[in-house]
């Protein structure tokens, strides 16, 4: 079965999200910072794995690169032993390059680190439901069956690029809608 399209915010309304679970894909402050606000004590972001991968044509036409590798970083975020959000992020070699402290997050939040180092910009999301076995979500471990809904997005620091695929998995609706920045 091919994979579902990428879609626009706007094209979220036909598809009857839950929504606080769209109020969550749709928040545009620090995911993190809001998830520990809504977990409390009990937050946790846990680093599943980082490896070197190959970069399709595809991610490196949306990456804006010629790099053939790039470096993944998994985590999980959650409250206790709920899970409510796996991420991917692909980071370029020449972005690693140029800012190796990526290489170097472990446990540390990548959007908390990212403000730190300054205004770095932030392409529009894109949104799509994903199946568990698609190639995308592999790497990711702990996913539920069914339709999980995902966001993507990239992020540029000095013009380097790096994305981010998060996927909202279904334990996530019973969070409190995000709030704060």
């Amino acid at each position: 079965m091919p994979a579902a399209p990428w879609l626009t915010a706007a094209a979220l309304d036909a598809h009857g999200i839950d929504p606080r679970q769209r109020a969550w894909l749709q928040w545009p402050g620090l995911l993190t910072a809001a998830l520990r606000r809504a977990s409390g004590p009990g937050f946790r972001l846990e680093l599943l794995g980082q490896r070197p991968v190959f970069l399709d044509e595809a991610e490196r036409t949306r990456l804006g690169t010629q790099d053939r590798e790039a470096l993944c970083r998994e985590i999980v975020m959650g409250d206790g032993a709920c899970d409510y959000v796996c991420a991917r992020t692909l980071v370029p070699g020449s972005t690693l390059a140029a800012h190796p402290w990526l290489g170097e997050l472990g446990q540390a939040s990548l959007g908390e680190r990212l403000r730190e180092v300054g205004t770095p910009s932030r392409d529009p999301f894109r949104f799509r439901p994903m199946r568990p076995d698609e190639p995308l979500l592999s790497g990711l471990a702990r996913l539920p069956q069914g339709t999980i809904w995902a966001r993507d997005s990239v992020f540029r620091i000095d013009g380097l690029a790096l994305s981010v695929l998060e996927a909202f998995l279904p334990e996530l609706s019973r969070c409190p809608a995000p709030c704060g920045e």
